[in-house]
């Protein structure tokens, strides 16, 4: 399905020799016959116990819900759309990168009788002018090809959508939004998948780790394993203090003003056409909760209606809102909007060798990192999941059995779920704290 990373790391081991960032350096690749365990089945890991499984890795998912794609990734319609970036960076072009990867993936799975997409086409004003201006400014930077993006001016806008929008934007022809649904059931069906297993702790014994559940009863053994546990990673791996972030989306009735819509819009929130039972998805808030508040509010419905009025007037009106419908999850995310994909760190270790990293790199040489043996993590990717899962699955995966990688040094070191505690420790934070996610 996704074939192998084929270019040799850049950088990488350039800054290992100069002792540069001994704390990124990569893990041992595992035995070809490593078993894998992938805890978590949502996108992130779907995506990574899909990319193990096409690179030969004998691998197992557990889930605690009943079905798949539960928890943050069941979500009625998830938007596909690039990042506005309009600067030359790690950041830019990793989402570059994984936009025309996740299309691609989604275009593979799509059949004559089953396509991934419930909408494609995709209009971005921006949150606000000045969202605008960088989304033009996205048009022409070159990250995309010339026929992946164009600027329209109003007029095209509205034929782009079928509904009047009052306002230019950019057209991302490939863009869109998913049948979640339908894309995990696709995904898992390809994997070993054990659902309704609720993982709680990770114990290291011998030369692997047990799977252990609530009165430490044992679900499962492997020689490795990966987290992707959205919001509950925390909860199995220490040291990255994911965020969670609430997003309620609500499902408005078609009306005869919004029956034409053809195109997905999107405007610091999103509107998509009629395209599930509800009608429209329309979306979504995004609020520091905690781990289990998915209960619907009347009051965050209002505010996805007033932020459709407010950022796109001519749309004032068109939706009724049906109030007892709607969908919440909560999401993961990082202080820094890029997900978590790598070895999980020694935390005792990283805060004993690299305690004087504040004093600057002429001060000592450092060690290179140690990591507990076999434990990976993939998680964090708030609400961009759909759009970064598949390309930070592929990373993940060729890490971990040793295959080449198609990035530089430089976006794996920001992928590195140590970033966060080596951060600290350069700030001189007493014992290494990790800073609290936005």
């Amino acid at each position: 399905m996704w074939g192998l990373l084929i270019r040799s790391i850049t950088g990488y081991d350039e800054a290992m020799d100069k002792n540069e960032a001994p704390w990124f350096r990569p893990a041992d690749p595992l035995p070809r016959d490593a078993r894998i365990a992938v805890i978590g089945g949502g996108i992130g890991g779907l995506c990574a116990a899909t990319a193990l499984a096409e690179a030969g890795a004998t691998v197992r998912l557990y889930d605690r819900s009943e079905t798949s794609g539960g928890g943050a990734s069941g979500t009625p319609a998830a938007i596909v759309q690039p990042r506005a970036f309009v600067e030359d960076s790690v950041a830019a072009r990793f989402h570059a990168d994984a936009y025309r990867r996740a299309v691609a993936l989604y275009d593979r799975l799509s059949t004559p009788t089953g396509s991934m997409w419930l909408a494609r086409g995709l209009l971005a004003l921006g949150r606000d002018d000045d969202g605008a201006a960088r989304h033009r400014a996205f048009v022409g930077s070159g990250l995309l090809a010339e026929d992946d993006v164009k600027w329209l001016d109003a007029a095209e806008a509205a034929r782009s959508v079928g509904v009047a929008v009052g306002a230019p934007g950019a057209w991302f022809r490939r863009a869109g939004c998913l049948d979640t649904g339908r894309l995990c059931v696709a995904l898992a069906a390809t994997l070993d998948v054990q659902f309704g297993v609720a993982i709680e702790t990770l114990e290291r014994e011998g030369g692997g780790w047990r799977l252990l559940g609530a009165e430490r009863r044992e679900l499962g053994v492997a020689d490795a394993v990966v987290v992707a546990a959205g919001v509950d990673t925390n909860a199995l791996v220490a040291d990255l203090d994911l965020g969670a972030k609430r997003g309620q989306v609500s499902l408005v009735p078609v009306s005869e003003a919004s029956r034409s819509m053809s195109g997905v819009l999107t405007f610091g929130g999103y509107l998509t056409p009629a395209v599930v039972a509800g009608g429209h998805v329309l979306g979504a808030t995004f609020d520091s909760a905690a781990t289990d508040d998915t209960e619907l509010r009347a009051a965050d419905d209002d505010r996805n209606l007033q932020g459709l009025a407010d950022r796109v007037p001519a749309l004032r009106g068109l939706l009724p809102l049906s109030s007892a419908q709607g969908w919440a999850g909560v999401r993961a995310t990082t202080a820094d909007s890029l997900p978590v994909v790598g070895p999980v760190s020694d935390g005792v270790f990283y805060r004993e060798a690299y305690e004087t990293i504040r004093h600057g790199p002429g001060h000592r040489r450092f060690p290179p990192a140690k990591y507990p043996p076999g434990l990976y993590v993939i998680a964090g990717f708030g609400s961009r999941g759909f759009l970064t899962a598949p390309y930070a699955g592929q990373i993940l995966a060729a890490a971990m059995l040793g295959e080449a990688v198609a990035v530089d040094g430089r976006l794996l070191s920001a992928l590195h779920p140590a970033r966060f505690l080596v951060r600290a420790l350069r700030r001189g934070k007493a014992g290494g704290t990790v800073p609290p996610a936005d």
